[in-house]
Order: C-alpha cells, then sequence, then structure tokens
C-alpha cells in the first residue's frame, strides 16, 4: 500500500481525515453504489481502491466525467466551488431560476441533443453517462438566462404564479404579501406577457419580477411628490413639472403601441426634445441638454446660429463642405426622446385595474412616479 496521510496534522482532537480515508468511510457507510466525480480524481483510484481492501469494505464502482469550465478572460479554468457563484445551488434558489430551466441547461451541457429538444421531452428523455461528452463544457450564465426566460414565458399561467409565489415565500416575504393579495393582477400581467401579439420575455428568473412589474402593485410604488427630488438630476424642477403635467393633461389611452408612443414624442418635441433617437444623432445641438436651463439652451441655439452665418465679428465662419458636430459620446447628459420621456405612463397604469393591451414597455428600476419617470 502507498504510504498517504490519513488524518490532517492538529493540535486540537479530534483529528479531522483527508478526503482518502473520508471518501472511503463515509461512502461506504451511507450505501453509495455509484460514486460520480471529476476526472482529476482518476488517478486516486488505485489509492482508494487499497483502502477499501486494507478496510474490509467493498470497494464501490466509479465514473469520472469532465468538469464544469468557465471563461477567465481569455483562458478557460474549472468552475470553482469557492470562487463561482455558478457552482453553489443556492445561488440558483435565492435568484429564482426555474429548475426546470437549470435541468435542461445542465443536460445540454453534458450532451448537445438534449439542448435541441424541448423542455418536456430533454425532461423526460433518460440521461446515461455514455451521453456525456469527454471535454469539460463551458458554463455560460447569459445562456442559462436566456433558456430561463424562455422556460418562464412558456409556463402556464397558473404554474408561473406558483413558481413565483413559492420563490417569493421564501426570499421576499414583502413582494409574497403583495402578490397575495393581488392575485388577479398577477394572472392578468402573465396573461399579458404570453399575449402572441406582444411576445413579452422578460422574466429570467423570480427575483426580476419586483423590478419588472413592481409598479403595477401600489404597495410597492410609493409615489415622489417633490420635484427637486434628487433622483431626478440633472433634470431640474422645473423641467420635471412641465414634463408631468403635460403628459397628464394630454394623455390618451391607445391600444395601439405606436400611437400610444407618438404622444409621447410629442410631448418631448414641445419641450425642446428630440422625437426620435435619429433626429438626436444627426443633430444633437438642436435639441435640450437636461443639465441647462431653456434659456441657457435657447442663448446656445442663438449663438450658434449666428456663429455660422458669420453675423459675429471675429469668428471664423466654418468653411464650405464642413459642418459643425457636437459630440454625443463626451457630453452623456445630452438625450433625446427615448432617454427623456420614455415610459413616462408607467406609474398612470399602477392603480389601473389591468395594464394596457398591447403596450408593454418595460418600466424603469427604481421609478416611482409620473414625476420621476418624467425623464428617467
Amino acid at each position: 500500500m502507498n504510504d498517504i496521510v490519513l488524518l490532517k496534522s492538529s493540535d486540537q482532537s479530534p483529528r479531522l481525515p483527508t478526503y482518502h480515508f473520508a471518501h472511503v468511510v463515509d461512502d461506504t457507510l451511507m450505501r453509495v453504489t455509484v460514486v460520480l466525480r471529476g476526472e482529476e480524481w482518476i488517478s486516486s483510484v488505485p489509492v482508494h481502491l487499497q483502502l477499501f481492501n486494507a478496510l474490509g469494505f467493498k470497494p464501490i464502482p466509479y465514473a469520472h466525467i469532465a468538469p464544469l469550465m468557465k471563461f477567465d478572460g481569455a483562458s478557460r479554468r474549472k468552475l470553482s466551488k469557492r470562487k463561482d457563484n455558478e457552482a453553489d445551488v443556492a445561488f440558483y434558489m435565492e435568484s429564482g431560476y426555474p429548475a426546470g430551466a437549470v435541468l435542461h441547461y445542465l443536460r445540454g451541457l453534458a450532451n448537445s441533443r438534449f439542448a435541441e429538444m424541448t423542455f418536456e421531452e430533454s425532461a423526460s428523455s433518460a440521461l446515461s453517462l455514455s451521453d456525456c461528452g469527454v471535454a469539460g463544457p463551458i458554463f455560460d450564465l447569459v445562456k442559462l438566462e436566456s433558456i430561463s426566460r424562455e422556460f418562464i414565458a412558456q409556463l402556464p399561467i397558473e404554474e408561473a404564479l406558483e413558481g413565483l409565489l413559492t420563490w417569493a415565500r421564501e426570499n421576499d416575504p414583502e413582494l409574497s404579501t403583495v402578490l397575495t393579495g393581488n392575485l388577479p393582477q398577477v394572472r392578468r400581467i402573465f396573461a399579458n406577457e404570453r399575449n402572441p401579439a406582444v411576445q413579452r420575455k422578460d422574466l429570467a428568473k423570480w427575483n426580476e419580477f419586483r423590478a419588472a412589474y413592481g409598479l403595477y402593485f401600489q404597495e410597492l410604488f410609493p409615489p415622489v411628490s417633490d420635484a427637486s427630488d434628487p433622483r431626478f438630476a440633472p433634470v431640474g424642477s422645473d423641467m420635471v413639472v412641465k414634463l408631468a403635467k403635460g403628459f397628464a393633461d394630454s394623455y390618451r389611452h391607445e391600444d395601439n403601441k405606436e400611437a400610444w408612443f407618438e404622444q409621447i414624442r410629442k410631448l418631448a418635441s414641445d419641450h425642446g426634445f428630440a422625437p426620435t433617437a435619429g433626429q438626436y444623432k444627426k443633430s444633437p445641438e438642436k435639441f435640450c441638454r437636461l443639465d441647462r436651463s431653456c434659456e441657457q439652451c435657447n442663448q446656445d441655439r442663438y449663438d450658434r446660429t449666428n456663429n455660422e452665418s458669420g453675423s459675429f465679428p471675429g469668428r471664423a465662419k466654418p468653411r464650405r463642405g464642413r459642418s459643425i458636430k457636437t459630440s454625443q459620446s463626451t457630453d452623456p447628459k445630452r438625450r433625446g426622446v427615448a432617454a427623456a420621456t420614455r415610459r413616462v405612463a408607467s406609474s398612470q397604469w399602477s392603480s389601473a385595474a389591468e395594464p394596457p393591451t398591447g403596450v408593454t414597455n418595460r418600466t424603469p428600476k427604481g421609478a416611482r412616479s409620473v414625476l420621476e419617470m418624467a425623464l428617467r
């Protein structure tokens, strides 16, 4: 027998066993029938068989498979239970990944043929060790989220509701209480997400529900009444009030998504913002800056117009064939309609019995009211 260490050195008693010793004793007492482990333990098999023989235990069959890998920069390394959340089952439970989605993804990593199956086919098909590849598959959390998003979108409404409530009871008691008291509203949200004309897939895991749909529940969506609230920064309080009032005064409920958003474009244009992202990218200098007052923006436009026409003595007129451009990338505070007024109506829906059909713009995280969403 090889001279191997069975007990770790320690000043305390009892001394802890090494893996070699613990594996043989514990797995025998636990009546383990097959030991399934990573291929890095193949070299230890002779030692373990010697220990089984020395202790008078019946050897246990072994199966060694390639470990899961992940990218670490430009290189690959083995998934680590000490470094990576993905190796911890608690991570998936606390995040709210549906078990069916995780199992489907893991089966696809074991053998690509499972990835091509439907969720039902994959779950019901037998998986044998001969299906596992010899190369370590790459674990991709982004791919898992994509699969999980599809899995949740295909769940029947009642199954999705039960999955959400089961997760919330354990991980988000406040959300659980609110949802339990508003079950018809939750069902309408899931029904709207499954509308063939809409085809929303906003949820990859249950812990995203609060951020995506919290605005529909007044208990999770306290209003903000102060236009100077720092969360509106860099938008001035006067512009916050103008946009909120303008939207409230002119809002019309529209079932058609384009017709609904057209009123947002008009509201933006009426207050000096670009009605479309394309117009803003083409001429950003023509539209409002959120970090400047209307008077300052108007003065800038006046100065720019006179400068380009050569009306100001001592200022060079631009050469023919060249234009004055303002870099969008160096001024992140400039915004078009999409950044300035998108989803302004969200809090209007929070008090409604049902989200408007066909209008399912995803709500901004942390939004609190019409005022806050006017420029979030």
